[in-house]
């Protein structure tokens, strides 16, 4: 009864939310691997020289685009980092443990908290990026440091858009996936509903009536481990069943 019970609560609604949710995860922390900072410029006009710095770069707080006296400016993008990191690898720790250790309903609002956080992080890294690469100072003071003059500079850029693109397509996903899960449990709640009542027109002491109460039942228990209904919600509509 207990090894049914837990199986029970492999639902098909956690698979997909936990899935998502781990993906999630997953791609914040590769995000940190996207370049955060590219500056492409010539030394003496005629060499051509590009240096890139991910967000794996600025764990250490330095940035090679930032003058000593500024580099609070890399600290700070450097915590960002590290929260990332930290924030990703919660993620996919809590989508395993949500999945095999959590019911329904907390399974459901632990993705969702998870989901929105990550998503909150892909949107803070571009704008890091953004940040970074609009500061004509740093990059001005990084090229006189190699003893190039400003107007050198052809172009600065940074690729942090493309992990927010993906995570933005699969936090919609997960939001539909939600939607569709949810409308589905409803329709059958709603059948279960009308079964019973047509039930109530026949004779209660059938087999058939029987074994309908069963199936009725079961879809009640199944809905419970979903977390569409509550256990006092169950308990209610199984003592209807049962009288």
């Amino acid at each position: 009864m207990v090894q049914s019970s837990k199986l029970r609560n492999f639902s098909l609604s956690k698979l997909i939310q936990c899935s998502i949710t781990l993906g999630m995860g997953i791609l914040t922390l590769v995000a940190l691997c996207f370049t955060l900072v590219k500056v492409s410029t010539y030394i003496e006009g005629i060499i051509p020289i590009t240096l890139t710095e991910s967000g794996f770069d600025f764990l250490d707080m330095k940035s090679i685009f930032i003058p000593d006296d500024f580099q609070w400016g890399a600290v700070l993008s450097g915590i960002f980092c590290v929260l990332q990191l930290v924030a990703a690898i919660a993620t996919i720790i809590m989508a395993i443990l949500a999945f095999f250790v959590f019911n329904s309903q907390t399974t459901k609002t632990i993705c969702k908290i998870f989901m929105i956080l990550c998503l909150s992080f892909h949107v803070t890294y571009l704008i890091v990026g953004i940040v970074n690469i609009s500061i004509p100072a740093s990059i001005g003071y990084w090229v006189q440091g190699l003893g190039v003059l400003d107007s050198d500079i052809t172009s600065g850029t940074t690729f942090a858009y493309i992990p927010l693109i993906i995570a933005s397509l699969i936090f919609a996903g997960y939001v539909i996936c939600t939607i569709m899960i949810k409308d589905s449990a409803t329709d059958t709640q709603s059948n279960v509903h009308k079964t019973q009542e047509n039930g109530q027109n026949t004779n209660s002491g059938s087999l058939a009536d029987k074994k309908q109460v069963a199936e009725m039942l079961k879809t009640y228990k199944d809905l419970l481990d979903t977390g569409v209904i509550t256990q006092e919600e169950f308990d209610r509509e199984k003592e209807k069943l049962l009288k």
